[in-house]
């Protein structure tokens, strides 16, 4: 008879095992615990407030808003909150960047380490989000049984063990999307660069990031529990940031609703819930690990309410969130800030400060 091939030292049933077939303890000595996901998070939440701190200037720029939402839809970028053009006019004035900034990297980045994500994009193993796609878990509104679940939370228990790590050295195809998500990124970044920084030193900042958020999705998808990024600012949320603010809670007429009566603001990083856990604060609802970070001051609301004002004026079919684009055949050219009442308090007003 022939040599009988042993099974490699990795997929070698433990000691503790009594079953023939590998179970789910097998490969949960490695998954990362709720308290390491929670501050790795936080890591990459400060990492992208610290780059965009250090690298982008809150000077005027010569694009127009309508400039900076072409090269969004050249992506296909829909936002979770706002609509392309809202972000754009955020990112464009002075008094929100540094918040708009901030939320529009935590979008790109986070997007491509979700379940629900497109394979050719992903940061996360293509074939793994294929999977995902085939057992029809693809779309974040299906609700999965306690045995779809139970099978779920295995299959990737398994496949994240077998899988290579980013956070081990990235292969080639993972170094590959991570190059062309930073690219993607910074065809947005690029207009606000401040020159007086090391542009190399920048662009490896931004890898870093692309990178971490890169682990933290690893992490997440071998973990025991489910996890997802909530951008909807919850009113305990608002509350609780209005108690941390020194400028205290703005006046409700300064304040833009959404059409379910909820404040808009800049969600700069959503909070991190953990979908199978309670939350002693709400009996009803999921455990926050980790509160977002929200920018609700009277500038957000100020530029909300004007560019909305004039898109209804343009087509009034055109507000619903993250289905909004510009029509370049309607639209003129015009400077920064857009609306005159928009330029104006730009050049007039200073910065108000991020909410921490």
């Amino acid at each position: 008879m022939g040599n009988k091939t042993s099974t490699p030292k990795h997929l070698q049933r433990s000691d503790k095992t009594k079953s023939v077939i590998f179970t789910f303890e097998d490969y949960t000595s490695d998954a990362p615990d709720d308290e390491k996901i929670s501050r790795e998070v936080g890591a990459l939440q400060l990492a992208i407030s610290d780059h965009v701190r250090d690298y982008y200037h809150e000077r005027q720029i010569q694009c127009s808003p309508e400039d900076i939402e072409k090269v969004l839809l050249k992506e296909r970028e829909r936002f979770p909150t706002l609509s392309s053009i809202e972000v754009s006019h955020l990112v464009c004035d002075i008094r929100t960047r540094r918040s708009a900034l901030n939320s529009f990297i935590s979008h790109m980045v986070l997007k491509n380490i979700s379940f629900f994500g497109h394979k050719s994009h992903t940061l996360l193993s293509p074939g793994a989000v294929g999977c995902i796609n085939d057992f029809g878990f693809g779309d974040p509104q299906v609700k999965l049984t306690d045995d779809e679940e139970t099978a779920f939370t295995q299959w990737r228990a398994v496949t994240a063990h077998l899988l290579p790590k980013i956070q081990k050295r990235p292969t080639g195809y993972q170094n590959a999307r991570i190059d062309r998500l930073v690219k993607s990124i910074d065809e947005t970044l690029i207009n606000f660069y401040d020159s007086a920084k090391d542009s190399a030193e920048r662009l490896q900042s931004l890898r870093g990031i692309v990178e971490r958020a890169g682990i933290v999705g690893e992490m997440i998808f071998a973990s025991p529990s489910r996890w997802k990024f909530d951008w909807n600012a919850s009113r305990r949320d608002l509350r609780s940031r209005d108690r941390r603010s020194k400028e205290g809670k703005a006046q409700s007429d300064h304040q833009a609703f959404d059409k379910e009566g909820k404040v808009v603001v800049i969600v700069l990083f959503p909070a991190l819930v953990q979908m199978d856990t309670k939350d002693p604060e709400d009996k009803h609802g999921p455990k926050r690990t980790r509160r977002g970070d929200y920018d609700g001051t009277v500038a957000v609301s100020e530029i909300l309410k004007e560019v909305r004002k004039f898109a209804e004026l343009q087509d009034p079919k055109s507000q619903e969130p993250e289905q909004q684009h510009s029509n370049p055949e309607q639209q003129e050219s015009r400077p920064v800030g857009s609306h005159p009442i928009l330029a104006a308090a730009a050049e007039q007003e200073p910065r108000q400060s991020k909410v921490s």
